[in-house]
Order: C-alpha cells, then sequence, then structure tokens
C-alpha cells in the first residue's frame, strides 16, 4: 500500500501511477498516518502467521530544506513502530547532474535541523538520534526495482553466530610471544586435538622431540610454547 498524499508531493507524483500499474503484487492507495509506502515482510516457508509490514518513508533531497518538518516526521515514524521493520528511501538527485549522488546521501545522514528548545542552535543530524536504514532511490523509475531488490534482501536467512571452539580460540596464545602463528597453529592442530593434548607434548622428552620437528620451520616456537607451559601459565 502506499499513501494518496505522494500526489501532492513534487518529486513523488508519479509514484501512484508507477504502483497502480504493477500487476502482481497489486497495490491499494491509502490515507497513512505514518509512512508513505508498506510492503509485506516475506514470511518463513509454511509459516502461517500473517506477515509483517515494512514500512518506508520517502524523502528527497529538496525535501531537506525544511529541516523541522522532516525530523519531526522521522522521529514520529520511528517512534509509531518502535524502530522495527521501517526504513527511509532516499531519492537522489535525478535532476542536477553537477550533484554527486554520494554526497545527496551524506545531506541526509549529515543534515541538522532547529534546537527545539532554542531556535538559534542546531541538535545532531537526522540519524545519529535514529538507528534507521536508508535505502538509496536513484530514479522515481526505479522504485519497483529497488523494492524488489530490496525484498530479496529480506528473504536472504540470518548469518549463524559464530560458534567459538576453546581450543582453536585459546591456541595461539599458548605461547610467551603470542600469537602463535596460522600456519604453525594448523600444524599444531594435526597433532594436539585439544589444550591438554599439547600441555601433554611438553612435559615429556619425545613430546617435546615431536613438537621440535613439527615445527620444524619456525625453530623458537617449540622453546617459546615450552616456556609458556614450564612458567606454569596452565588453562584448565
Amino acid at each position: 500500500m502506499f499513501c494518496s498524499s505522494l500526489r501532492g508531493r513534487k518529486d513523488w507524483t508519479e509514484v501512484p501511477a508507477t504502483l497502480l500499474a504493477i500487476e502482481f503484487p497489486k497495490w491499494k492507495e491509502l490515507t497513512l498516518a505514518t509512512c508513505d509506502l508498506a510492503i509485506p515482510f516475506p514470511s518463513p516457508k509454511n509459516s502461517t502467521k500473517s506477515s509483517d509490514l515494512v514500512r518506508f518513508i520517502l524523502l528527497s533531497r529538496t525535501e531537506l530544506t525544511n529541516t523541522s518538518s522532516v525530523f519531526a516526521r522521522i522521529q514520529k515514524f520511528y517512534h509509531a513502530y518502535g524502530g522495527k521493520n521501517i526504513a527511509i528511501m532516499f531519492l537522489l538527485n535525478q535532476h542536477d547532474p553537477k550533484e554527486n549522488r554520494s554526497c545527496a546521501l551524506m545531506r541526509l545522514q549529515t543534515n541538522q535541523h532547529k534546537n527545539d528548545y532554542n531556535e538559534s542552535l542546531t541538535s545532531p543530524s537526522f540519524l545519529s538520534e535514529y538507528e534507521i536504514p536508508v535505502v538509496p532511490l536513484f530514479r522515481v523509475e526505479s522504485l519497483e526495482v529497488t523494492l524488489n531488490e530490496f525484498r530479496q534482501q529480506l528473504r536472504m536467512p540470518p548469518l549463524s553466530p559464530r560458534i567459538i571452539v576453546p581450543e582453536v580460540a585459546l591456541l595461539p596464545y599458548c605461547s610467551i610471544h603470542p600469537p602463535i602463528p596460522e600456519h604453525a597453529r594448523n600444524l599444531l592442530s594435526d597433532i594436539c586435538p585439544n589444550i591438554a593434548g599439547l600441555q601433554a607434548l611438553v612435559i615429556t622428552h619425545e613430546g617435546m622431540q615431536k613438537l621440535a620437528n613439527i615445527l620444524s620451520d619456525y625453530p623458537p616456537l617449540t622453546q617459546e610454547i615450552v616456556g609458556f607451559w614450564i612458567n606454569e601459565y596452565i588453562i584448565e
């Protein structure tokens, strides 16, 4: 769905016709209080739950001139949805070839607004106070493509948290001069299944000889590892 107020905004007058011409998904024109566009948040496969919405406000460079109004709108938008599932779609200056598009985007990120308590002062930029994703829009005509690309990003599965294996995390520091080089760590991992295995090597003559053989490319390293354990830097 999209807000009918876009028809009266200079940079966005083409949006209603563009969206209504799309056959799928069908767009509805409504009067929206806090946002300009809303699209369904992709649901997991086989989910029976109704989709949440991702809501957007549309801004252009020329609209940033009225800083107090824009900031009030961003503030209302953010708090209306608790900062969740929201984004700003920012139209880069398509009519002025002299304006670098990156600079136009930076205007949004650095633009300051009037302080509510003292109009002679300025407050921090719009986005320094509210963490809201910004989706660049290069041309109004590319709105459909931009929204489709955004949907694709939403469908991507979240990254799994990195699993920290203690043996891997601690091994680089089992030396009096850490960290142990990565290649040497890989060699040690081949003969030591865990930290206790490395400790077992340094307490026997045979173990230290085995350690020296496998680390022959790193002559000082064997003594540095042995010294780590002899000096009672013992990890239990």
